[in-house]
């Protein structure tokens, strides 16, 4: 199952390396791109606030006692194997952190690869 994922360019956080980066960072009310789909998979800004990337679900539990591991937070925008889609959200990472791209390039590389794990990225504004 495809699902379309916007991300709105004024508050998306792109560009300034690992460190800084998070789902949604409470300073500027920026998140990564894959903040955008954790929220279209039913999480809260409150539970994806200040967390680094999507693997810190891992091990934590989000509601009612129940662990959400990454598997489990993007099942249904895996269209691939899981641990192929594990992959390819690590370098859909890499690729919105890098310090050294051009936002163009970045939105055609997440586009591509998300597209493989049943994301249909949409970039407006």
């Amino acid at each position: 199952m495809m699902r379309k994922i916007i991300v709105d360019r004024t508050t998306w956080l792109r560009g300034e390396g690992s460190e800084p980066s998070r789902l949604l960072r409470r300073s500027d009310g920026k998140m990564c791109c894959l903040g955008s789909v954790c929220l279209a998979a039913s999480m809260t800004p409150f539970q994806i606030e200040e967390q680094p990337s999507p693997w810190s679900f891992e091990k934590t539990s989000l509601e009612g006692g129940k662990g959400h591991g990454l598997r489990t937070l993007f099942t249904d925008f895996f269209t691939a194997q899981a641990d192929s889609g594990s992959k390819v959200i690590s370098v859909m990472m890499e690729i919105n952190d890098n310090l050294n791209t051009k936002d163009n390039y970045k939105e055609a590389k997440l586009t591509r690869l998300g597209l493989l794990v049943g994301i249909d990225f949409e970039f407006v504004n």
